[in-house]
């Protein structure tokens, strides 16, 4: 399920002292690096290099799509000029197994978690640290550039980016990172069976390669309840939203993510309806075009969502 590229999964929870869109990105690699067992002054390192390649954001695309230059967090480079960034990146990440939508921080960070302790990470003369040992460095210096030279490997150094692992150490350092998950629950009851990953798949209905921006859950039930996974509004309900979810209900949490719950067979719900974790909000079904009766589960940061980048796989919130 995307997770073999290493890491911890992130929450979606951010702490009320982390309000805009660029904090919210580098706070997402915080969180992630500490519960994958970085110290907080490694953590910090790979924040002033992330702020030095691409200010942490994860689509920034350095030759605009042309071979030969960077792509994402950490600027992915196919050093033989043959692919763009973004090509050589998802191609690593088929390797490592990461399934997560590639234009998103979770799943560059799954695959610097592979990439690094598989070939990428060089250690040179003046810093010859292991990953596993850069991950445990305390002094953000040596830590931020450690990455720069062993990770990174520019042709001139970066010792900016240590101020900048400093100013974002400072930040951060004080600051809780919210336990849990927002309190999510699975939307159907045990036992859950998992027929389709997050992840690019070949489409059932027409063969296509296609993003699937959700995971299908099943569990013996054709008409199993469907369930409001967290408290929230109801901020759609019914069969206008697109025709390929069939009866579809999004509720709108207090965190700021969205949950979706598509192909329905009956929704129990209305829009402006405020409803609690548990809840019943309809039953499954096969509304819209599919192969079978299942729920389409999404998470999602905008209730209509931009691009793929704004879907989050559902397992980082809730085990199934």
């Amino acid at each position: 399920g995307g997770s073999s590229g290493g890491g911890s999964g992130w929450n979606g929870q951010y702490p009320p002292e982390v309000t805009t869109d660029r904090d919210k990105r580098y706070w997402q690699i915080w969180a992630m690096a500490i519960g994958a067992g970085f110290s907080k002054q490694s953590a910090a390192a790979l924040l002033g290099n992330a702020q030095g390649e691409s200010d942490a954001n994860p689509t920034a695309d350095e030759g605009g799509g042309h071979p030969g230059f960077g792509y994402g967090v950490w600027q992915w480079t196919d050093s033989s000029g043959a692919s763009s960034g973004r090509v050589y990146m998802i191609n690593l990440m088929t390797r490592a197994g990461v399934t997560d939508n590639p234009d998103t921080i979770t799943a560059q960070f799954k695959l610097l978690m592979w990439h690094a302790p598989n070939g990428q990470w060089i250690a040179k003369s003046s810093y010859p640290y292991s990953w596993t040992q850069f991950m445990t460095l305390t002094n953000i210096n040596t830590a931020t550039q450690a990455f720069v030279a062993n990770f990174e490997r520019p042709l001139n150094g970066h010792p900016e980016r240590s101020t900048w692992a400093q100013e974002w150490y400072n930040k951060f350092v004080n600051l809780e990172i919210p336990s849990g998950s927002g309190g999510y629950i699975a939307p159907i009851s045990s036992p859950i069976t998992v027929t389709s990953e997050m992840g690019w798949r070949t489409s059932p209905i027409n063969g296509a390669q296609e993003f699937h921006n959700a995971i299908d859950l099943v569990n013996g039930n054709p008409t199993t309840p469907i369930l409001a996974s967290g408290d929230g509004q109801v901020v759609q309900a019914g069969s206008n939203y697109y025709d390929w979810y069939g009866n579809y209900t999004v509720i709108k949490h207090a965190d700021g993510l969205y949950t979706g719950y598509a192909h329905q067979s009956r929704i129990d719900v209305s829009v402006g309806q405020n409803v609690k974790k548990g809840q019943q909000i309809g039953l499954m079904g096969a509304t819209g075009p599919v192969t079978g009766p299942h729920l389409h589960f999404q998470f999602m940061d905008q209730y209509w969502p931009s691009s793929s980048a704004h879907f989050k796989n559902p397992r980082d919130y809730i085990k199934f």
